[in-house]
Parts: C-alpha cells; structure tokens; sequence
C-alpha cells in the first residue's frame, strides 16, 4: 500500500518540477534547461607601443662669478698696479705724426693691459689709417710681445687729434711699454 501511495506522490513531485523549469511545450522533455549565454568581452585591440622621449642632457653648470663685498677705491687699484713705465725713446713723430699724450695699466682683474693715447697730424697733409704698434716689455727689459690698433678716426686732417687704444692678455709681468712704430697712409 505503501508502495501505492509513494509512486503516484513521488511522480507528482518530479512533474512539478520539471513544470516549474521547463516551459509547458517541454514538459515531457527531461533534458536541463538552457543557461543564458552571455557573449564574450571583445579581445581589446592592443596599446600602440610607447615611443620613450629622447634623454634630457643638461647644459653643464658654470661656476658662478665671485661676489665681492666692496668695490675698491682709486687709491687701492693703484697700489695694485705697477706704477707704468713710460719710455717715448722709438716714437717715429716728426714732421708727419706725433702721440703728445699715452699711457698703459692693468685692468681691474689684472689679465688684462690696456694702453691708450691720442695722435696728432702734424703734417700739411690728411692722413688715413693710422696704426700704433705696441711692445711690451719686463724689468730687465726683455721682449715679451706685441700689439697694434688702429686710431678711432679713418681719416685725421692736418692739425686734427684723435685718440687711440689696445687691449691686451696679459702676458709675463710687463714692466715697460713702448710705442715701438706708427704707419699711416695718405689720404690726399
């Protein structure tokens, strides 16, 4: 009897069962139902390839400048500086050209002699591109260079004055500065 009762109940429950997960069509269908498929994520297109920026190379450094604290007075540089020199004695003036005023010093730093000075015209005729040629010289009078410039004026008229200047690395310990010859050309 018992065998009467749980066949019936127990085919029952698996028709509802199968009911409640299949749709009424399939009822007598036994097979699971289907899962939702879901679609697969696309395969993302690669990353274009990182191109790395060219390397930074840095300006080198320069040392910066001394900071001074003061500035010297006249009466300092002066005593920094040999006290010039002034030796005329191969000064071609005559009756064409003449230099009535020069001299020469360190500059500030001390790399540096400057020489200066005006010349004079004093021939009848105009002159142009007068150039003074500079020798430089230490205490026991031997040579240590040269330089030459040219007067700031082109062109110096009879009677005119015009001054004139060299810069120069210092070279050796210049004791003695000479203005050793002077060339011009004729402007007439």
């Amino acid at each position: 009897m018992i065998r009467r009762l749980v066949l019936p109940c127990l085919l029952a429950f698996i028709g509802l069962l199968l009911l409640s997960c299949t749709p009424l069509t399939n009822a007598l269908d036994l097979t699971p139902p289907a899962c939702p498929t879901y679609a697969l994520y696309p395969t993302p297109e690669p990353l274009p390839t990182y191109t790395p920026l060219p390397t930074y190379t840095p300006y080198p450094t320069q040392t910066p400048l001394p900071t001074y604290t003061s500035v010297p007075s006249k009466e300092q540089r002066r005593s920094l500086v040999p006290t010039p020199t002034r030796i005329v004695t191969s000064v071609p003036s005559g009756p064409q050209v003449d230099i009535p005023e020069w001299n020469w010093f360190y500059s500030a730093g001390g790399e540096y002699v400057k020489t200066q000075g005006i010349v004079k015209n004093i021939s009848t005729r105009p002159m142009q591109f007068i150039e003074i040629h500079v020798v430089f010289r230490n205490a026991e009078k031997q040579f240590l260079g040269t330089d030459s410039c040219y007067a700031d004026a082109d062109l110096l008229r009879p009677g005119a004055t015009c001054t004139w200047s060299t810069m120069t690395r210092k070279m050796g310990d210049i004791q003695i500065v000479e203005i050793a010859n002077l060339e011009w050309l004729w402007a007439d």
